[in-house]
């Protein structure tokens, strides 16, 4: 039927409905709109009507198109994709790959009452199950001989063993723990044709990058070594590459005798990797991994550290942010941001922050790094006269001095972790329940610290604490008596095994206690020096100051000023540093800090603060004291 005097387009056609009617109900009621301009003498309008019908199916088919459309269309770019698909698809086009669950790490106390003993491999530690949580365990990756019986730990925990136990310890580095389940199966046989495929049964799939979770594949008992592709790969190269499937499952691919060997026909293929990583593996508290399998001559386990290092699979958020900056830092470290960027891009780290500094030349960068979980502090140590290193520490610098250049010296360093203290008494409203309130009072701290707490630098103001206590329904006010952290020595110079084997005790800081940065500068083996930036603490008399090892001291500041209104003698705190069995040498040099005893707890660059949660979730009661009153 010819359309009567309708506005035409400048094709002749009739005017399409408004592009903008993306839903059923606008699509249908542009459609009726366009048919009264087309046919004026169809009006029923009526829900039986045929024609209406027609409509009505054509607006529900393009409601379904544009959908699907709208859909394509935002999986294509990495900023709107929503699936896990699209974005490991896309950051694949740029080399990105999404990072695997890694699982944490424990360096453990061991005693034994014989000598020779040896733990197998797979020896499993764990700790106990209850009615809320079921039990975590811990496996050694290769045996390790205990010769003596005696006290065996890690040699970073050694100063910690010493005050635990009062008692010295022998060091060995093979004592560290990982989470999870070894899995080793047959995946097939092999047909001996090119590029064979193979899918591992079990996932998610834990890699970590030091080497103690990963991927290894024999047939016919000969090895084969794991590669992310076959670049660079000769003929003959015993070697297969895995790829992480958006469902966290892996696909191994052998090669085509170009580019890796062919295996041969018939032979079977097995493979070892571990499974049950993730964040859940570092909530075992201190002294929570307890069990152990039994064997002859061994004694006990003990945890002095919390676990750290497990995480979950890289989410959609982390990935988008991290994918565009792997393109910044083009696979190489030029500036201090692309130390940062690629050392939280180390394959299978679980590095929740990091932070470069330039270090005591302008060819040094020292890199400091942070793990996932409650427990920042990564393990093992890097050598900076060696290049090299162990744990988890050690597989960072490694992964950075392929992307360094040449001349540069690299550090590679644990932080400092920053540990909060806070009192106050918080006051209820009188028509509730005062246990209501604690609790609720629990999750906001809880809340606030899972948020501000997950960088270097970071701080905590003394406002932001108040606040998510005042903002808890059922709380009145909060009347706050101390807000500062709790003091931790830090290495600077000289003898670190001396520093190793240390230990610093403040106690009594108070109202006068304010924010400074003290210096030990140690004179011989047993006595040093205070120094607060170039000033040495002093006496009363105003002369420098001398303090030994193992006793204690009060330590105070004098205001010489006589016409000001502040007091003559400041009264700081009570210090004690006990020393190890290596005693530090004349020129060594450790710092602390301290805050001010009522105020905000701020952080350092090379500082991260702890959020101060126990094993079973809840805020410590021993660095956040809340007197509650009020109520019923």
């Amino acid at each position: 039927m010819p359309v009567r005097n309708q506005t035409t387009s400048l094709g002749g056609l009739p005017i399409q409905i408004d592009y903008t009617a993306r839903d059923f109900d606008a699509i249908r009621a542009e459609m009726l709109t366009l048919a009264n301009r087309l046919t004026p003498e169809w009006t029923d309008r009526e829900p039986g009507d045929i024609g209406v019908t027609l409509v009505e199916a054509m607006a529900y088919v393009s409601d379904i198109l544009s959908y699907q459309i709208d859909r394509v269309q935002n999986e294509s770019y990495l900023a709107s994709a929503q699936t896990r698909e699209s974005v490991v698809d896309i950051l694949r086009l740029i080399g990105y790959e999404l990072s695997p669950a890694s699982p944490a790490t424990v360096g453990m106390v061991v005693r034994t009452d014989q000598d020779n003993v040896t733990l197998p491999k797979g020896f499993t530690v764990r700790t106990q199950a209850n009615a809320q949580t079921s039990a975590l365990q811990y496996q050694l990756t290769e045996a390790v001989n205990l010769p003596l019986a005696g006290l065996y730990c890690v040699s970073y925990e050694q100063s910690k063993v010493s005050r635990i136990f009062n008692e010295n310890s022998v060091t060995n580095d093979s004592l560290i723990f990982v989470a999870g389940r070894q899995v080793v199966e047959g995946v097939g046989v092999s047909d001996g044709t090119q590029n064979q495929t193979f899918l591992l049964s079990k996932s998610p799939v834990c890699l970590s990058a030091d080497g103690l979770a990963n991927i290894s594949v024999t047939v016919n008992g000969d090895v084969y070594e794991a590669r992310t592709s076959f670049i660079g790969a000769d003929p003959n190269d015993l070697i297969f590459t895995y790829k992480f499937l958006s469902t966290e499952e892996v696909i191994i691919t052998f090669g085509d005798g170009v580019n890796g060997f062919v295996p041969t026909n018939n032979g079977t293929i097995i493979a070892s990797y571990r499974i049950d990583g993730g964040q859940v593996t570092n909530r075992a508290g201190v002294g929570s991994i307890d069990k152990f399998d039994t064997i002859e001559g061994l004694v006990s386990v003990y945890n002095v550290s919390q676990p750290s290092g497990g995480s979950d699979p890289e989410d959609l958020l982390t990935a988008k942010r991290n994918g565009p900056l792997s393109i910044r830092a083009l696979d190489r470290c030029v500036t201090l941001e692309d130390f940062e960027t690629m050392a939280r891009l180390t394959p299978g780290g679980a590095i929740r922050s990091a932070r470069a500094v330039e270090g005591d030349s302008p060819l040094t960068v020292d890199v400091y790094i942070a793990t996932e979980g409650d427990n920042p502090v990564p393990s093992g140590r890097w050598f900076p006269s060696l290049q090299n290193g162990y744990g988890l520490i050690g597989s960072v610098g490694r992964w950075l001095s392929q992307k360094k250049p040449v001349p540069t010296k690299l550090n590679i360093l644990a932080p400092t972790a920053v540990n909060p203290y806070f009192e106050a008494t918080v006051f209820v409203y009188p028509n509730l329940l005062r246990q209501t309130v604690e609790f609720d009072v629990d999750l906001s701290l809880q809340s606030l610290f899972n948020e501000i707490t997950s960088d270097f630098g970071e701080s905590v103001p003394l406002s932001a604490i108040m606040q998510a206590i005042e903002n808890t329904r059922g709380v009145d006010y909060v009347d706050v008596v101390s807000s500062h952290r709790l003091p931790s020595i830090r290495f600077v110079s000289g003898n670190e095994s001396a520093f190793d084997g240390s230990n610093l005790s403040i106690t009594e800081l108070n109202e006068q206690t304010v924010k400074n940065k003290y210096y030990v500068e140690w004179l011989n083996a047993s006595e040093y020096q205070l120094r607060i930036n170039d000033l040495l603490i002093v006496d009363e008399s105003g002369n420098s100051r001398t303090f030994s090892a193992a006793q204690s001291f009060l330590i105070s500041l004098y205001n010489d000023i006589t016409d000001q209104n502040e007091a003559a003698r400041l009264d700081q705190f009570k210090i004690i540093i006990d020393i190890g069995p290596v005693p530090p040498n004349a020129q060594d040099r450790w710092v602390f800090s301290v805050d001010d005893y009522l105020g905000n707890i701020e952080a350092e660059d090379y500082e991260i603060i702890v959020a101060p949660i126990q094993n079973d979730g809840r805020i410590s009661q021993e660095q956040f004291v809340l007197t509650f009153t009020g109520g019923i």
